[in-house]
């Protein structure tokens, strides 16, 4: 992603940068397309070196829902594992995210998604960064307990046209002790409905982006058929191997034909094959 107003967003799928598609930024918002693997753990890279404050208040959005928010005291930091639930006794159960396909079903039922911010948001991350002045930091345990839920199964026609194919849910759990945390008040020097800067992720399949027009898509290589017959695919396989099964007949005859000759009879010329395929035995 190209840096916006000094910050820098990336986003990796397993240890890979992703690659970004149609890159658009439209003043403080950046946008871009990315092709969502099923079953892929993503994290995110953001970079605020850039920025010349050295305080920074961050918000990650999936699928319309925040799940991670934190003040950023570095200019570099990782957004690998959530926090997905934080129990009556102060444990924290916390996954990394990944990117599953998306259930969508034609019938009502009780496990159907009904969060309004989900459904029309689904398909997307969101970066929002703040400058702001941090108080001195307070040691203390995190606050009463909470759950996040996962995206859950879509009516189609609530999707109401949506192109979408991939949703965001949670890796295995791993659950930490209770633990006290530093915690900051906040002065945001830039209003807080309308961020530093934006960076949006559009994901979805690579057929669905295509579809789109947000890739390009590549045209298979065709055959040169002149002076061939009119065959398929398969029946000039087929020849080529035929083919080579005959070179390899050739050079099998000649061999023995060379062995069976007795040294020093110069009547007997080296005889010559032609290779067919240019491939080396």
């Amino acid at each position: 992603m190209p840096t916006n107003k000094g910050v820098t967003c990336d986003l990796y799928i397993g240890e890979s940068k992703a690659t970004e598609h149609h890159i658009a930024t439209d003043n403080e918002t950046c946008t871009a397309w990315i092709v969502a693997e099923e079953g892929k753990n993503y994290s995110v890279k953001i970079d605020v070196s850039g920025t010349q404050a050295s305080q920074h208040k961050i918000d990650f959005l999936a699928d319309g829902v925040s799940l991670s928010r934190f003040n950023l005291l570095h200019s570099i930091t990782w957004i690998k594992t959530i926090t997905v639930e934080r129990m009556a006794d102060g444990r924290t159960v916390k996954c990394p995210l990944l990117f599953q396909n998306l259930s969508v079903v034609e019938s009502d039922s009780k496990t159907i998604e009904t969060r309004e911010k989900v459904i029309g948001n689904i398909g997307t991350l969101q970066l929002s960064i703040w400058r702001v002045k941090l108080a001195r930091g307070k040691l203390a345990f995190p606050d009463a307990k909470y759950e996040l839920e996962a995206t859950k199964a879509i009516k189609e026609k609530l999707l109401k046209g949506q192109a979408v194919s991939h949703c965001t849910d949670f890796g295995e759990r791993t659950t930490e002790p209770p633990r006290k945390r530093v915690y900051h008040d906040a002065t945001y020097i830039d209003p807080k409905d309308k961020p530093f800067a934006t960076f949006i992720f559009k994901y979805a399949s690579k057929a669905l982006l295509q579809a789109q027009g947000y890739i390009p898509i590549t045209p298979s290589p065709e055959l040169i058929d002149e002076d061939l017959p009119d065959l398929t695919h398969q029946e000039l396989m087929r020849e080529v191997m035929r083919l080579r099964e005959q070179n390899a007949d050739i050079k099998r005859e000649i061999k023995q034909e060379h062995d069976s000759q007795e040294p020093g009879n110069t009547k007997n010329k080296k005889p010559t094959y032609i290779d067919l395929t240019g491939d080396d035995d």
